[in-house]
């Protein structure tokens, strides 16, 4: 049996001298935008596939307690960073996870001493989206239920939901399904309730649609004003 390498690394090198991003980082945010950068940086090599995952209220708390900020100035600070191109834009939209090509790059050497390659971009969304499905037929099951009239919206979950109304499952279509995900998180990541509120009204407005023979294809309506909604 082939030996299992590790994904973890104890040292990353740091550089002496910083460019304009990191300037304007500690511009904007003074020590504590250097803190979370410079700790964020260790967390990656600390963890396995050097992959942080933040898609918790809980996990935040406990590491914006550990970058001695607050909750939601340390997620100002990160999205920052996605914005600056530090961090992975899909891989923190989507997941809600942090993963830096620089810094996988940076550890290469430790890998090559270890005759191995460190875990690819490909990887960790690989692993990140069995996660995620996983997650979802733990919380809310995996059958589509049926939706005979307005209250069987909201009464499931609103993929599960969607899924009913438009006609499209993980089989039939999963990235179609993925899609609405993106959309739903999208509307959740300031307030959850109230994107599910938001994704289940734009939803209701389409099964009415339906219902009443005005749209043929609910599935590319609904994913039309989602994208509206969300842009």
């Amino acid at each position: 049996m082939a030996k299992a390498h590790k994904k973890t690394v104890d040292y990353f090198p740091h550089p002496v001298n910083h460019g304009r991003k990191m300037q304007a980082l500690e511009r904007k945010f003074g020590n504590d935008g250097y803190a979370v950068w410079m700790k964020t940086l260790e967390e990656l090599g600390r963890v396995d596939n050097h992959v942080v995952k933040l898609d918790c209220e809980h996990q935040v708390e406990l590491f914006a307690d550990r970058c001695l900020v607050d909750a939601g100035r340390f997620i100002e600070i990160i999205e920052t960073l996605v914005r600056f191109g530090d961090f992975d834009r899909q891989i923190w939209e989507e997941h809600r996870a942090i993963f830096s090509e620089k810094f996988k790059e940076s550890v290469r050497a430790v890998y090559q001493k270890r005759r191995a390659e460190p875990p690819s971009r490909e990887y960790i969304l690989s692993i990140l989206e069995s996660e995620k499905g996983a997650k979802l037929v733990e919380q809310v099951g995996a059958e589509v239920p049926v939706i005979n009239d307005y209250p069987d919206i909201y009464a499931h979950h609103p993929i599960l939901a969607a899924q009913a109304v438009t006609g499209e499952t993980e089989e039939s279509n999963p990235k179609g399904v993925a899609t609405l995900r993106k959309y739903l998180r999208t509307l959740s990541i300031e307030d959850s309730q109230r994107g599910a509120r938001m994704f289940r009204e734009v939803l209701a407005g389409v099964y009415a649609d339906h219902k009443a023979g005005e749209i043929n294809n609910p599935a590319a309506v609904l994913n039309k004003k989602l994208k509206e909604i969300c842009a």
